[in-house]
């Protein structure tokens, strides 16, 4: 087996990596048995992340635009962001369905990966937040209700696989836990917001966002605690920007709260004040962003 890329930095030696035709490693970096490579095996599942971030942004500004300190802002930006989201979106799925097409074997090393398997959360999780974020002039209650019903299910049936791993698996147990584990949990809050959106509980007579709002507190709580207890075991994730996915969940949670109790009070309140302690203890790790950028890409490398 050939050995290849030793890496010499100035404060470790990191042991030789196997690249052999046809390895673990390999896959990994999009090689087939032959030892090639293409632009479609190396396309990540982490690239779900875009379509994410511009739903992010399509949500903000459709809040901008009833909410009463910001009504004179245009919908127009809503409607950009969530034209893009849903774009880049369908443009990632089609490409990753070829993928597994073509390179099943490496999906199949994604979904068995203790970090990419997380991803795969991601286009459900985009589907909620286009849901939520969707313009008002679109919105319908009946597809909408259609859109968490399909979301809900595959949700479940992740999570069903995910959390059976945090219990049995040698590698994805809770010991292993890593901030992107929060995408597994963060989906239950979306849930609970889509579905109080669109009176999910009048409608089909059974409180889905509450239920929803339980499972996302009860794994959001187990998941939380073992990043934080074994975080000392990964100092590479010290510098890590998935750590900001720390703040995702409770965020999400404090407007569910705001949802069941009709305005955001009390309870909301005390869970986004636990969102802003994290996020400047977050920001204190994340210091060496006044650093100059050389700095910060070596040690954001360390990490990957």
């Amino acid at each position: 087996m050939a050995i290849t890329n030793t890496r010499v930095s100035s404060s470790r030696i990191v042991v030789p990596t196997a690249t052999a035709p046809g390895s673990a490693r390999a896959l990994y970096k999009g090689r087939n048995s032959n030892g090639e490579t293409t632009w479609l095996m190396r396309f990540p599942n982490t690239a779900v992340g875009i379509p994410l971030g511009l739903a992010g942004q399509s949500i903000m500004w459709n809040t901008m635009s009833t909410a009463p300190f910001s009504r004179k802002i245009d919908v127009y930006p809503n409607w950009f962001f969530w034209v893009a989201a849903l774009s880049a979106l369908v443009i990632v799925l089609v490409i990753y369905v070829i993928k597994a097409v073509y390179h099943k074997e490496v999906v199949r090393f994604e979904w068995k990966d203790n970090v990419r398997s997380y991803f795969f959360y991601g286009p459900v999780l985009a589907c909620l937040m286009l849901g939520i974020g969707a313009p008002h002039s679109i919105r319908s209650a009946p597809v909408l209700r259609a859109l968490w019903a399909v979301a809900a299910t595959v949700q479940l049936a992740l999570t069903s696989t995910i959390y059976r791993r945090w219990l049995f698996s040698p590698v994805g147990h809770l010991g292993n836990a890593r901030a992107v584990h929060q995408m597994s949990t963060v989906g239950w809050f979306f849930l609970c917001n889509l579905g109080q959106s669109v009176d999910l509980e009048g409608a089909w007579g059974i409180n889905f966002p509450a239920m929803s709002f339980g499972a996302g507190a009860f794994f959001y709580s187990i998941i939380v605690t073992a990043i934080f207890q074994n975080l000392h075991e990964h100092p590479a994730d010290k510098f890590h920007p998935s750590l900001f996915l720390l703040l995702a969940p409770p965020s999400v949670a404090s407007l569910s709260i705001a949802g069941f109790q009709g305005s955001f009070a009390t309870a909301s309140q005390a869970v986004f004040g636990s969102v802003i302690v994290l996020l400047v203890m977050l920001l204190r790790l994340f210091r060496t962003m006044l650093e100059p950028p050389s700095t910060y890409a070596r040690r954001l490398r360390s990490c990957m």
